[in-house]
């Protein structure tokens, strides 16, 4: 069985949720601590949902070229309490939704969301320390200092967006086999502290990827999606690596 796309698509959202570790010297070294119950919780799932509160939202999508998406601030503190984006993909298709972050924003009120939870470490500035259940002061932009994201968004205040999750017509995908270097390349160190766990980790970039997967079993359902190993091919379908595990949102 062969599927080909983008590392984020329609229905087969695939999406490498943990890929950590030292990609470059130009990214500073964070620490992650998360509750061992919050990885309990969502170690096997591919989403998450989540009342947020909408600190910052341009309301308005980047340019195809510069990927399509639209970040919003948010702030969850019931179920994530850390710092974070959300990202709608190919954001301009649901023009009436960003306005919507916009009027949240003013109001200072809850919105439910739904999305696909990564911990990403590409934006994580100036902190070097991100502990759960901390106090998350109110964001000054869409792109505060953070690690964890729900990204993309898959439903916003009741509606679905799952329509958005396909290519991006006018971006340039990353190379696979420059990325998957990078992915490969990456370490982190990882320790127990009571009743939580650390990472300490460096930097991650190469966000949307373009590839080819072909799986090496039949995937394994769990309550959102399923996961399955697999394949990671180029485009032209030269082997990059010979397994990996790849999460499908249902």
């Amino acid at each position: 069985m062969k599927q080909t796309g983008f590392i984020e698509y329609k229905k087969a959202l695939v999406s490498v949720l943990l890929i950590l570790g030292v990609i470059s010297t130009s990214f500073a070294e964070v620490q992650l601590t998360l509750k061992n119950s919050f990885i309990k919780k969502y170690k096997n799932r591919a989403t998450i949902s989540a009342s947020c509160v909408v600190d910052h939202s341009k309301g308005k999508a980047n340019s195809p070229s510069k990927d399509g998406d639209m970040h919003i601030a948010v702030r969850c503190p019931k179920e994530i309490a850390l710092p974070l984006v959300a990202e709608f993909m190919n954001a301009r298709e649901h023009k009436e939704l960003l306005l919507e972050t916009v009027n949240f924003a003013e109001s200072g009120s809850s919105v439910q969301m739904s999305g696909a939870w990564r911990i990403w470490n590409e934006h994580g500035g100036d902190s070097s320390d991100f502990v759960q259940g901390n106090p998350v002061v109110k964001a000054i932009d869409t792109n505060p200092d953070h690690v964890f994201e729900i990204h993309p968004i898959t439903q916003f205040n009741g509606t679905s967006v799952l329509d958005t999750l396909h290519p991006i017509d006018g971006y340039d995908a990353k190379d696979s086999t420059n990325a998957f270097r990078m992915y490969e390349a990456s370490r982190s160190f990882i320790e127990s502290i009571g009743t939580r766990t650390r990472i300490t980790t460096s930097g991650v970039g190469y966000n949307y990827v373009k590839f080819q997967m072909k799986l090496n079993e039949r995937p394994f359902p769990v309550e959102d999606g399923s996961f399955a190993f697999a394949k990671i091919q180029d485009w032209e379908g030269d082997l990059i690596l010979r397994k990996r595990e790849i999460v499908f949102e249902s």
